[in-house]
């Protein structure tokens, strides 16, 4: 049974690199393209599965192709696949990802999606039991009841917030582990000391809270260790960051 389940909302990402955006009426040179599955849990359960844990998901698809590409994705890199829900006549959540040389940015472009969210009743809650790890990215009623059943039994829950919302941070109190993005930090507490909102932000509920800072690397606050900072990772040329923070949480 696995040790670390995700609940969330998988899509299908087209990333293309280019030399530069381009203006209204312009041209650009792209430079390389591929299609691939992401999403925040989705892709931080792929990155734990790849590590040698036992992985599951528990998430919602649309019954068409890329849906049926996900879940053979999904296990063919060992994660358990047999919550994965088919939603009739349902598209697949799906996301065009840019970036570019020039700036070294990302820019994403999403329709928005009419996708159900996994509901309360669909848990299992006896699956759910068999896992230590349980890794969230949103904030619905079945995410704050798997949390919170997991939270009971000594499990850990770690939450990505990847932006600043009030949704997002109602899940402090149903978290352990708290990760947020330096646009959450700059947004919610701009200009205040960071190991400061950490602080703030554990009185509501979690051991450890991080913000993780692009290529200044991640800080955060542990209630057993206290204030940390760790640098990131060097790498020679950056492509495309598309990822890097999920894969971060997932490790």
């Amino acid at each position: 049974m696995p040790k670390a389940i995700a609940i969330c909302t998988p899509v299908t990402d087209y990333l293309i690199n280019l030399d530069h955006i381009p203006q209204p009426n312009s041209f650009a040179r792209l430079n390389a393209q591929s299609w691939q599955f992401g999403g925040n849990a989705a892709t931080a359960i792929v990155t734990a599965a790849r590590q040698g844990l036992d992985c599951g998901i528990i998430a919602p698809v649309g019954d068409d192709d890329m849906g049926r590409a996900q879940e053979v994705d999904f296990a063919r890199h060992g994660v358990d696949t047999r919550y994965l829900f088919k939603r009739k006549d349902t598209a697949t959540p799906f996301v065009i990802a840019m970036s570019d040389q020039e700036t070294g940015g990302r820019s994403f472009l999403s329709a928005g999606s009419s996708i159900r969210r996994i509901q309360p009743e669909e848990l299992d809650l006896d699956y759910l039991r068999t896992a230590k790890y349980l890794l969230l990215d949103s904030n619905t009623e079945a995410t704050r009841l798997a949390a919170d059943t997991l939270l009971a039994q000594g499990g850990e829950v770690m939450f990505d917030a990847s932006s600043y919302s009030q949704s997002q941070e109602e899940m402090l109190p149903h978290t352990g582990i708290y990760i947020a993005s330096e646009f959450y930090w700059k947004t919610r507490y701009p200009g205040r000391p960071l190991f400061d909102c950490c602080r703030e932000m554990m009185d509501k509920g979690p051991h450890t809270v991080v913000f993780t800072l692009g290529a200044e690397g991640c800080a955060g606050v542990s209630r057993q260790g206290g204030p940390f900072r760790l640098p990131a990772f060097p790498v020679p040329q950056v492509v495309d960051t598309t990822g890097c923070g999920d894969t971060f949480h997932g490790a």
